[in-house]
């Protein structure tokens, strides 16, 4: 049996040795770019968790937030609820005490005085008539004319201020007004209201001089003698000073 050799030039192995070589150098390369790649859509996946997880740390924070907002909230609330209930239950236990005041006096022989008035806030508001109709209806007794009234501005209650004689005389008109729709022409006619709110001798006159206004609560300009005094005779206050014109 005859052997058969097969002399395989070099270049011819230079060659196959180039072919596989560049062929795993590919394969390698390949390989590198795949990992690569993996790595990459990895960091992308890591990067999104993370902002996922940021996000959802940013809305537990804004809801953690609103519930202590809303915790805040309904306190105060609960408080003011709380402040306001108090000031009710005090202005009932005022009302109470001062209706047993108000049936005493009455059964002693004396004439209580009813004060109604608005603040600056609710006369600026354009809301003096409606609070003081809710405060008459609520405060005046079936025998009205048993009792006296004071419009008496809050505002002008030792402010030094005090409403125009044209504002006083509205007022208590509409105080009558309201009276006799409640009560009737008779007890209207007969219930006395006076002006309370900085009357002073510069302007008692003019008050005075006002058809519905029946008097005078007086009370700083009361704590002088001499200004009591110019109050209490308006008239002749009044024709002193036309008599100097």
């Amino acid at each position: 049996m005859k052997r058969l050799i097969i002399v395989i030039p070099p270049v011819i192995l230079f060659a196959i040795f180039l072919f596989f070589y560049n062929t795993h150098v590919e394969q390698m390369r390949i390989t590198e770019e795949q990992k690569k790649e993996v790595a990459k859509q990895e960091a992308a996946k890591e990067e999104a968790r993370k902002k996922k997880l940021q996000e959802e740390a940013e809305r537990e924070a804004l809801r953690q937030k609103e519930e202590r907002r809303l915790a805040i909230e309904k306190a105060k609330e609960e408080a003011q609820n709380k402040k306001e209930e108090e000031e009710r239950k005090g202005l009932f236990r005022r009302l109470r005490r001062n209706l047993g005041q108000a049936r005493h006096a009455v059964r002693d022989g004396l004439q209580p005085l009813r004060c109604r008035g608005e603040t600056r806030e609710e006369r600026h508001a354009g809301q003096t008539f409606a609070v003081l109709e809710r405060q008459l209806r609520e405060g005046l007794a079936s025998r009205p004319e048993r009792f006296a009234v004071a419009y008496e501005p809050v505002w002008a209650i030792g402010t030094g201020r005090t409403a125009t004689s044209e504002q006083a005389e509205e007022t208590i008109a509409f105080i009558r007004g309201v009276v006799r729709a409640l009560f009737g022409e008779k007890t209207a006619d007969a219930i006395r209201i006076q002006y309370g709110g900085s009357m002073n001798p510069k302007n008692a006159a003019e008050l005075m001089a006002m058809p519905d206004i029946d008097g005078g609560l007086i009370g700083g300009a009361s704590l002088k003698a001499a200004d009591f005094a110019q109050v209490v005779n308006y008239g002749a206050v009044r024709r002193g000073a036309e008599g100097t014109t």
